[in-house]
């Protein structure tokens, strides 16, 4: 992945185990990236509270506090909780791999790490959230507005109703024209619903967007196009099977 592609995003590795770090710091800056390291969950905490890194690779396993409870204390505040963390372990038991995503874990990583492993899913999360990050900028949340929405819906609702309801008082004798008056009201409020996506379906169709585009712009190589947006091949591979765009 290109570093320019991702804005030389920064990383920050929570693992005491000198030999994983290593690894990790070689692969991941090849692509660019700015690798932080630290042993501990309070220095991870302190950290990421300061750089607010764009991903958290964290050890199941660290001194004074287990991963969970520092991915929990991640998640619980607000300046790290949109933070994606991948959470890495020596385990094999499945119990502590759902764990690791019911506690806010976007994913894993088995070790022995695998540095092509590595760079191929910390690229994929990067990337997503870079759209997220795009999207947030270009098509604020409702939630993040909702006085300023919902004063500006009522507004709107009130203005554009205020004709419909001069005409239905002035035909109260002829049903069907009230009727229809209703009928374009009920149509209005559907259509200021259906403005309502949610945030992972507005994330979708934006990155459904940047793949079309960048499929069509390079027609002769799908390794090209995924070179062009940042991600793996199989990973560009996969997303084309998601939005059936073959």
């Amino acid at each position: 992945m290109k570093a320019n592609n991702i804005e030389k995003g920064v990383v920050l590795v929570v693992d005491d185990q000198p030999e994983e770090v290593n690894v990790l710091i070689s692969s991941l800056q090849e692509c660019g990236l700015t690798i932080l390291v630290v042993q501990q969950g309070e220095q991870a905490i302190a950290l990421a509270e300061q750089f607010k890194p764009d991903m958290i690779l964290l050890n199941m396993l660290i001194p004074t506090m287990d991963g969970f409870e520092l991915c929990r204390r991640l998640k619980a505040h607000d300046v790290t909780q949109a933070i994606p963390i991948i959470f890495m372990t020596a385990s094999s038991e499945t119990v502590d791999q759902v764990k690791g995503l019911e506690v806010g874990g976007v994913d894993y990583l088995t070790k022995p790490l695998q540095p092509k492993e590595v760079v191929a899913r910390v690229t994929a999360y990067l990337t997503i959230r870079k759209l997220q990050q795009q999207l947030q900028e270009h098509h604020p949340l409702e939630e993040k507005q909702p006085e300023r929405f919902h004063q500006s819906r009522k507004r709107m609702t009130e203005e554009e109703q205020e004709p419909l309801r001069r005409e239905s008082m002035s035909l109260s004798s002829t049903i069907p024209d009230k009727e229809l008056a209703e009928r374009r009201i009920r149509q209005m409020r559907a259509e200021q619903d259906q403005e309502k996506l949610n945030f992972h379906e507005a994330v979708e169709v934006y990155e459904k967007q940047l793949i079309v585009n960048a499929l069509e712009q390079n027609l002769d190589s799908t390794a090209k196009a995924a070179a062009s947006l940042g991600i793996p091949l199989r990973t560009l591979y996969r997303k084309i099977e998601k939005y059936r765009l073959l």
